[in-house]
């Protein structure tokens, strides 16, 4: 066992998810810490339409509450990470959480597996 908490174990031959997720290391060469970038497109708009509704002395009250969620939003939005392993299907996330350290922790332990396979085994 490489690796094993709650959610996650990494053994020499599977990553498994407790949600029913399993992945073959056998197949797998490289496991990668990916940032999943969230769009602030939404965040944007809000703003935008706030600073449309200052111009109108009915609704500027709610302009500014748009702005400030707006800004909110776009300040607390944090961007995602995944577990991305590549094999020769291709590359998959298999995992995502807000927990950069928490990833790179499975990121970890999988390469460990794949090295251990190759080199040790």
């Amino acid at each position: 066992m490489f690796y094993q908490d709650s959610l996650v174990s990494v053994t020499q031959a599977k990553f498994i998810i407790r949600k029913g997720k399993s992945f073959a290391i056998d197949q797998a060469y490289l496991a990668e810490n990916t940032p999943i970038k969230k769009t602030k497109r939404f965040a944007v708009l809000l703003a935008m339409l706030g600073n449309i509704m200052l111009v109108n002395e009915q609704v500027r009250g709610y302009g500014f509450i748009l702005i400030i969620l707006g800004l909110l939003i776009s300040v607390f939005n944090k961007e995602d990470y995944a577990v991305k392993i590549s094999s020769d299907a291709g590359e998959q996330h298999i995992l995502m959480s807000k927990d950069k350290f928490y990833i790179q922790s499975i990121v970890d332990a999988v390469n460990e597996t794949i090295i251990y396979r190759i080199y040790i085994k």
